[in-house]
């Protein structure tokens, strides 16, 4: 009788542990500032952005699984599901990890371009999302994705694309109001980012910019990087890549605009959190 009676003990004991660290967390959680992560995908991009709501969303997966094992250190343990998820465009080294993300997070919606590709990862991504009868929105310039407080503007393309260069069709993103925001630039060439300074130059004024392809000197011009007015600078690219990302001449023009930079390949996972003073690392 005593060691049915210990039996149950232990298994009460070990239910309201667990009660205890769930409602831990979930407090945790909605009393957070608003965040955003750089995840360290190797060559790729993928960032997570978690709102005070508790809502979140991940703006591309990088190329693979690696994706899984970065939102797993940062999601809470009782996390399986993420609000929205946006497509810059449809590049292996953004979508590829998107596919391990939709089969084990329940995924509310999905922003995309409407540019589309042949590839076996698109289509598989697109299968996906049809299956899973996931949403899915269309953004242009001007749409505007509310996490519950925290609001992200789309600031291109400013038309759907109709068969445009992939990198050309890329969803450039700002995370936050005003100065103290994230520009998120996916892999958009210098023609775009100017043509964006060019509209609307103080509209870019941003705390972050997440550097476009990965470094690329095919992206980042001068222009672009004095309207952004960034303190720091995130470059998202995999340590020896074959492209040779970051590119010298950009380094050269961040630190012209005294940009704090930080890179995945060598820093890992980065994060960042508003706080009243305004956007700080953590």
């Amino acid at each position: 009788m005593n060691h049915k009676r210990d039996q149950k003990i232990i298994i009460v004991f070990f239910l309201l542990t667990l009660a205890i660290i769930v409602w831990q967390n979930l407090a945790f959680s909605f009393g957070q500032p608003d965040k955003i992560f750089f995840l360290d995908v190797g060559q790729g991009d993928a960032t997570l952005v978690i709102a005070q709501s508790g809502r979140t969303l991940l703006v591309d997966g990088g190329p693979n699984q690696k994706v899984i094992t970065e939102l797993s250190k940062t999601l809470s343990f009782w996390q399986d599901e993420i609000d929205v998820v946006a497509i810059t465009h449809p590049d292996l080294d953004h979508i590829g990890g998107l596919i391990p993300v939709l089969k084990k997070y329940k995924v509310g919606l999905v922003l995309e371009t409407g540019e589309a590709a042949s590839t076996s990862a698109y289509l598989e991504l697109e299968k996906l999302i049809e299956t899973k009868k996931i949403k899915k929105w269309l953004v242009k310039r001007g749409d505007m994705i509310d996490l519950g407080g925290l609001k992200v503007f789309v600031l291109f393309p400013d038309r759907t694309p109709n068969h445009w260069n992939e990198n050309d069709s890329s969803l450039v993103l700002k995370v936050g109001d005003a100065d103290e925001s994230v520009l998120l630039t996916g892999d958009s060439p210098k023609n775009v980012l100017d043509y964006l300074a060019e509209i609307d130059c103080s509209g870019l004024k941003s705390a972050i910019v997440k550097v476009g392809h990965h470094g690329s000197r095919t992206s980042n011009s001068e222009y672009f990087l004095g309207c952004t007015q960034s303190k720091f600078a995130i470059i998202s690219a995999g340590e020896k890549n074959r492209y040779g990302h970051p590119h010298q001449e950009v380094l050269d023009s961040l630190q012209k605009f005294g940009e704090s930079v930080s890179e995945t390949f060598k820093e890992g996972r980065l994060g960042f959190e508003w706080t009243e003073g305004g956007l700080v690392r953590i």
